[in-house]
């Protein structure tokens, strides 16, 4: 793991562990954001890359990088722990399948009831509501 950059308090590294697990992002984060001195730590699933800003005068290079290492191994030996996954009450993609249905069924019968035949065939807006 060599290091992309390193500015005075800033460490960025590239790895092709974190590039496309968004899953254990925020896992990966809070296991380098344990080691004292540690200010922020920015991973992007996307590119691979981790961003680590630090305290010098409490945290060494040398000890922030071996500590990158080990979450590091941890991920690769699947020995990271992945995140509950956030609350989505309010969201229709987590909907269950029957919930959809039953939803899409009301939507139909009150269009049915409340708009006329030929009103109800040029309303287009309707698809948009069923999700």
């Amino acid at each position: 793991m060599a290091p992309l950059s390193i500015l005075p308090g800033r460490i960025r590294i590239e790895s092709t562990l974190v590039a496309g697990r968004r899953d254990i992002i925020r896992s990966f984060e809070q296991r380098i954001m344990e080691t004292p001195g540690t200010l922020e730590v920015s991973v992007n699933h996307r590119t691979g890359r981790i961003l680590v800003r630090y305290d010098e005068a409490v945290v060494s290079r040398d000890l922030l990088c071996e500590t990158i290492s080990a979450a590091l191994e941890a991920l690769r030996f699947g020995e990271l722990p992945l995140p509950p996954h956030p609350d989505h009450s309010g969201s229709r993609d987590r909907e269950p399948a029957a919930a959809k249905h039953t939803r899409n069924i009301l939507l139909d019968m009150a269009a049915h009831v409340l708009l006329p035949k030929p009103f109800d065939l040029l309303v287009p807006a309707l698809g948009v509501l069923r999700g």
